[in-house]
């Protein structure tokens, strides 16, 4: 019969063995806070000791994720877009032998406010030069002060004037190093004709060719022949110019067809 002191050496010696078998693999983390900007993919370097290949878990916020197999001893695990503080931890770990390890760490990663821009445009004017559009930004959350930086060789400023149409690219970095970017078009403000169709006059010598035009808009009409109707009719085969004007912005542009 068993003495208990023999027992009691017996259990021991497998609580040993079981105690080395479970430090032979592990997972860590760092732990602590680590600030980043919202939307930015975050990566956390997962250290795996043991036989590989290395299977473990990890939750965020007490959700868990599906399990990662890895045969790198430094995994990195990346976590994409995310816009609110987020707790990461292991939840498991196993090593190739089946060894089930201790986890340990926790990352806080806290997020920064988002920073939101907001554009306002004013077109060029037809009037005068084609370099008078405006370009004026707006900036909410993220940390001040901000940089702005325009594409185009526009200068580096919240409102930038004196530019032409097209299109341009802003980028607004914060003081913590984020980034948003957004885009502007600036048009030049002309009327904007639809179509000018023409029917020619059927003979030489009859009055019976025609000139439709469709413009987008309120708009008033001056033909080269003295006309001042959208459309003519009547006409004798040559070739007939019109100027129309925008009645809002008082633009013009003139175009020409032959009847």
């Amino acid at each position: 019969m068993l003495s208990a002191r023999f027992i009691y050496l017996i259990g021991a010696v497998f609580s040993a063995l079981a105690a080395d078998v479970h430090a032979q693999c592990s997972a860590s983390i760092p732990s602590g806070s680590q600030a980043t900007c919202a939307g930015v993919p975050v990566t956390i370097p997962v250290t795996l000791s043991g036989t590989p290949p290395y299977t473990f878990v990890y939750d965020t916020n007490g959700a868990s994720h599906a399990p990662i197999t890895t045969s790198e001893s430094t995994y990195n695990l990346v976590l994409d877009g995310l816009f609110q503080s987020t707790v990461v931890q292991l939840v498991d770990m196993e090593d190739g032998t089946g060894c089930q390890g201790q986890t340990s760490g926790v990352t806080t990663l806290q997020v920064n406010e988002p920073i939101l821009i907001g554009i306002q445009v004013t077109n060029t004017s037809c009037l005068g030069a084609g370099n008078t559009g405006v370009i004026a930004a707006t900036v909410d959350g993220g940390t001040p002060p901000y940089a702005f930086n325009w594409s185009g060789g526009l200068p580096n400023t919240q409102v930038v004037q004196n530019i032409v149409a097209g299109t341009y690219a802003l980028t607004v970095t914060d003081a913590n190093g984020c980034t948003a970017t957004t885009s502007a078009t600036v048009n030049q403000i002309y009327p904007v004709i639809v179509s000018m169709l023409s029917t020619p006059v059927s003979c030489t010598g009859t009055n019976d060719g025609s000139i439709n035009l469709t413009v987008a808009g309120p708009a008033s009409y001056l033909w080269s022949n003295g006309a001042t109707t959208q459309d003519l009719t009547n006409l004798s085969a040559g070739t007939y110019r019109v100027t129309v004007t925008d009645n809002i912005s008082g633009c013009t542009l003139v175009r020409q067809k032959a009847a």
